[in-house]
């Protein structure tokens, strides 16, 4: 797998039923073998009655958390880590861009483009 986006938190101080530590997202990076892993998922929830003196820990420590989670379960895994609301470009992929007209969908359903490059393009490459 090329790129995983791995939840790393829940909303809020306390984990929810379902969510994600980093420890557990790090695990997941190693399962899937993922070469670049995106935390996402954390620091985006500010609930005011919790962090008058300021943010709070866990809206800033679980990116780094998942990186050192990382390096021990999936050394060959590269972390980027986007602050919420960043954005990035892989090395060497082309930007999207959107098609002048909406073409019709073909009978297995529309095509996805990730990162630029038609999906089916890709599962030509790997035959």
């Amino acid at each position: 797998m090329d790129v995983a986006l791995l939840p790393i938190w829940g909303w809020g101080p306390a984990m929810g039923p379902g969510h994600m530590d980093p420890a557990r997202a790090a695990r997941a990076a190693a399962l899937l073998g993922a070469r670049l892993a995106i935390p996402i998922h954390w620091g985006t929830y500010y609930p005011v009655h919790l962090g008058l003196q300021g943010p709070p820990a866990f809206l800033r420590t679980p990116p780094g958390e998942f990186e050192k989670c990382v390096r021990e379960l999936a050394p060959d895994t590269v972390v980027h880590v986007l602050q919420p609301g960043g954005a990035t470009q892989p090395v060497g992929a082309r930007p999207v861009s959107p098609s002048p007209s909406p073409s019709p969908s073909p009978p297995h359903g529309p095509r996805r483009t990730i990162y630029g490059t038609d999906s089916q393009e890709m599962n030509a490459a790997r035959e």
